[in-house]
């Protein structure tokens, strides 16, 4: 009696059922027929997207006239991306409104605690190992940051070695399906103020670089921004996802109406002042930056 035989866990693949039909490691993708595992790399999306499911959003979008935030961001001679105004403006917005920074918990009993401080979760791709990854950045209290600041992190989430900066992350990844699920049921329900510290309290994603909306992208945050491409009159569809049990529709109308005022008002004017002072030896990238993309998008980043 001959037996299937059962190859063994390679450390590059979520654990999981393995038989026969999987393929070996010398299939390459253009002949690779029949099973095969889950690479690591998809791990923790894997486990967004299972958690998206149980957490009720809903998206509201607005139109939203920014001819003049463009033109600024234009002139200026450091480099500020559309994800480095949105995170500041949208976390001005969150420190004037605690709703935003609250989050709902299941654990012992539905309840909502509310965070200090706003963190901003960042959806970043990056090249690891030779695959597709995707990492989450994080910039805590973006509102009490400078734009500078802010860009000099995201440059920082986008060409530091993956290894140092998602390092956790990539821990996590090869942990086994019920140890992560445990480690997420823990962040999301008893790790308390550290909850935000280690997830963020809102995320922001975006294809807008390559010319493509994200219609309601998912996450566990109580709220997610996601924009789309400048048309050619100076508009831009901004999207903002919210979690239903802890807020509606109008709120999130007048919050829309809040960042587009944010982003027009103080965060323009703080953009249009690097435009009249000379460049400082702060670590941040100049015009135009190579390499790695923020959240798949290289006019966002």
């Amino acid at each position: 009696m001959t037996h299937p035989q059962l190859l063994p866990l390679k450390p590059k693949v979520c654990s999981g059922p393995v038989d026969g039909n999987v393929m070996p490691p010398s299939v390459t993708d253009e002949t690779r027929t029949g099973r095969t595992r889950i690479p690591r790399s998809r791990c923790l999306v894997v486990d967004i997207l299972r958690l998206h499911q149980r957490n009720p959003t809903v998206a509201h979008n607005r139109y939203m006239q920014l001819a003049d935030l463009a033109d600024a961001r234009g002139r200026s001679p450091i480099r500020i991306s559309w994800s480095a105004l949105f995170i500041k403006a949208w976390a001005e917005v969150s420190n004037r409104h605690s709703t935003i920074r609250q989050t709902w918990r299941d654990w012992p009993w539905g309840h909502i605690f509310q965070h200090r401080e706003s963190v901003a979760n960042l959806a970043v791709n990056r090249q690891h190992d030779n695959e597709d990854w995707l990492f989450w950045g994080l910039v805590r209290s973006p509102e009490r940051q400078s734009l500078i600041d802010i860009q000099s992190a995201l440059d920082a989430f986008n060409n530091a070695p993956t290894e140092p900066q998602f390092h956790k992350q990539l821990k996590l990844a090869a942990l086994p399906t019920w140890a992560r699920r445990f480690i997420w049921w823990w962040n999301l329900n008893i790790a308390g103020e550290k909850r935000g510290k280690r997830l963020g309290t809102f995320s922001l994603t975006t294809i807008s670089g390559r010319g493509a909306e994200i219609q309601h992208p998912p996450t566990v945050m109580t709220t997610g921004l996601t924009f789309g491409p400048l048309d050619p009159d100076g508009r831009m569809k901004v999207t903002v996802v919210y979690d239903h049990r802890l807020m509606d529709g109008s709120f999130i109308a007048n919050r829309l109406l809040d960042l587009e005022a944010q982003l027009t008002g103080a965060v323009l004017a703080e953009l249009r002042t690097l435009t009249q002072s000379e460049p400082s030896s702060r670590n941040f990238e100049q015009r135009p930056q190579p390499g790695p993309t923020l959240s798949h998008d290289k006019n966002a980043a």
